[in-house]
């Protein structure tokens, strides 16, 4: 079965030493915590959420995840291959290529249709939009993209990813717990350390505190 909000929220309270009846952190405030901490996933490493979609493209080389009607789309991830117009019917594989290789090699690339396209473009600077070569005159394609998990409103709710990923929203969510107390150093570091965890259980790697700080400030005054 997969794993629900309550159960990692259960756990969260277990290690925070809140089992009283009356919880310092309450179910709705928890609830608030698995969602932020489900995009923060997201936010980190795409990939824990995405979806296919088989979509037209828009004229021109450059494309977008709103422009394709995929509203919830956070970056492209990939994109397989072209599809016939009934969006059933399979056309050649698309491969990934850099920008910077076809501004070299082909100046005038943008210009280029065809029916079907060879390679695609993405950019970390740019993540919802991405770049056919040649554009597509006909037809369809086949997207890959991460998309923004959509909001649970009850703890009885799956986390709506992967299990593997319910020990992060657990570390997440004491992370925002014991932001609470960031006035105080011990709550402070406490908070400090428990999203350190989750971003090394994520294969995060970063040293940069300022931003822990300034999450756990954030939690503080309920932002």
């Amino acid at each position: 079965m997969p794993i629900t909000a309550q159960q990692i929220v259960d756990r969260a309270w277990i290690k925070a030493h809140d089992r009283g009846a009356t919880k310092r952190w309450g179910a709705d405030e928890a609830l608030l915590w698995i969602n932020d901490g489900r995009r923060e996933v997201v936010t980190w490493v795409p990939r824990a959420n995405t979806k296919s979609a088989v979509v037209t493209p828009a004229g021109g080389t450059r494309q977008t995840l709103a422009g394709l009607g995929l509203s919830d789309g956070l970056q492209f991830v990939d994109i397989p291959r072209n599809m016939a117009a009934d969006g059933v019917t399979s056309g050649s594989a698309m491969t990934p290529a850099k920008r910077q290789w076809l501004d070299e090699r082909k100046r005038a690339w943008h210009a280029d249709l065809a029916a079907e396209a060879t390679h695609f473009c993405t950019s970390d600077e740019d993540p919802t939009a991405c770049y056919l070569w040649p554009a597509k005159s006909a037809g369809k394609i086949e997207v890959i993209y991460s998309a923004a998990p959509t909001e649970l409103t009850d703890l009885s709710q799956a986390i709506g990813l992967a299990d593997i990923y319910a020990n992060a929203l657990q570390l997440y969510v004491l992370h925002c717990f014991h932001s609470k107390d960031s006035e105080h150093q011990k709550g402070m570091q406490q908070a400090q350390n428990y999203y350190a965890m989750f971003l090394q259980l994520l294969g995060v790697r970063t040293q940069n505190t300022r931003a822990v700080q300034a999450a756990a400030d954030a939690k503080a005054s309920g932002a």
